[in-house]
């Protein structure tokens, strides 16, 4: 039977990305279905079901209620996040919930390990809570700082879709969901997704003394950005990439200072050791925006354009006038090299010399290039990661 969507959220529109987040699945007409379906690009679609729940759902004040059982269901839109609310009546049977999803294998969940060592909590330019080590110090750098609900949640990217208009090929974060209950009493869920069923379970503590009706908050974010910012001010090389063929046209990247200060983008072969080696191309300087958090890339094309080889693997780098923040994502298929900082405007070392593997981070950058001929699309090269024909302007 055709899918008759009752009400249609939000559509988040980027340079050359698109998301639209479709709420429910209305085919009877009587009956609301507790379906969410995500299309990315228009062509790559994930669906999260609540199997099973329906009734008859109401519109109030752009938010959708549907009252089952022993639990209300809420959704709403909150900048370009989709807020999913979960309000147990009372003591449920199970300490965990679970939600489906279908089309998923075509995308990969990175779980967010949190962050470890000894941990402070601040208030974010976004007004959220963040945590970062205890006595960071933002003018030093060399740490990573997220908001609280990235600890132990899942960044999704598409597992193809990675050039053009896919940019980084990452299509949301969903972030770690909260508990609150009638007294006031608050808890994070431990969060899992295996095999296309997401798990959010109760610490049992929590849930013993909980006084009901306990609410959760689900939160799915749309978002091409990474959700972890490293501070840094060291020389960084991402990768390892696979090459195309074709002319190298800009670099783009994810990244913030506090006081307009300057950062040097370019690109590096890697050698047989998938270390970054000798330098292929270098950009303009540019001025990263004082935004805080991240909010959008910054591009920066070439000086001259570099001849890329499809049977060449890259590094995209940095190197930074002072701290800047740059943003990630864990990823064990993907890794940062950095070595010590000596910033000189419009240059990049060449080789990139003796480097230090910081950690499997997936950097929020991206090259735009022109095709030369019959190239496959930038991919990563760990996790063998199958590529598509490309025409015209292409990205990675």
């Amino acid at each position: 039977m055709k899918r008759r969507p009752y009400n249609t959220f939000f559509e988040v529109i980027g340079k050359g990305n698109r998301a639209s987040v479709i709420l429910g699945n209305d085919i009877k007409g009587d009956k609301f279905y507790a379906d969410v379906l995500f299309d990315f690009w228009g062509e790559s679609p994930l669906r999260i079901v609540d199997k099973g729940i329906k009734g008859i759902a109401t519109l109030k004040d752009n938010r959708v209620t549907l009252d089952v059982e022993n639990k209300t269901i809420s959704w709403y839109k909150s900048d370009d996040l989709l807020k999913w609310h979960i309000t147990f009546k009372k003591a449920p049977k199970d300490n965990r919930y679970q939600l489906n999803l279908t089309n998923w294998q075509a995308f990969d969940f990175l779980y967010q390990s949190p962050l470890q060592g000894e941990l402070e909590q601040f208030v974010g330019g976004d007004g959220a809570i963040w945590i970062r080590p205890q006595g960071a110090d933002e003018k030093i750098g060399g740490y990573s700082q997220r908001p609280l609900s990235v600890d132990g949640s899942y960044a999704v990217y598409h597992k193809t879709k990675m050039n053009g208009r896919y940019a980084t090929g990452k299509v949301l974060h969903i972030h770690r969901p909260f508990a609150t209950d009638a007294a006031g009493h608050t808890a994070w869920l431990n969060l899992q997704i295996i095999d296309g069923v997401y798990t959010a379970l109760l610490p049992d503590d929590f849930a013993e003394q909980a006084v009901y009706p306990v609410q959760i908050n689900d939160t799915f974010g749309y978002t091409i950005i990474g959700g972890t910012e490293y501070i840094t001010s060291a020389y960084l090389g991402y990768g390892v990439y696979s090459g195309v063929d074709g002319t190298g046209v800009s670099v783009h990247c994810a990244c913030r200072s506090s006081s307009a200060k300057k950062i040097t983008l370019g690109l590096y072969a890697a050698n047989v050791d998938d270390d970054p080696d000798s330098l292929v191309g270098t950009c303009n300087d540019i001025t990263c925006p004082a935004n805080n958090p991240i909010v959008a890339f910054t591009p920066s094309n070439f000086q001259s354009g570099p001849e890329l080889s499809s049977g060449t693997s890259y590094f995209i780098a940095a190197s930074c006038e002072a701290t800047l923040a740059v943003s990630y994502d864990t990823d064990e298929a993907y890794q940062l090299d950095s070595k010590g900082t000596h910033y000189v405007p419009n240059t990049l070392d060449d080789p990139f010399g003796t480097s230090s593997e910081t950690g499997p981070q997936r950097g929020s950058l991206y090259v735009t290039y022109e095709e030369g001929g019959e190239g496959q699309p930038i991919s990563r090269r760990r996790g063998g990661i199958p590529g598509m024909q490309l025409t015209g302007r292409r990205s990675w």
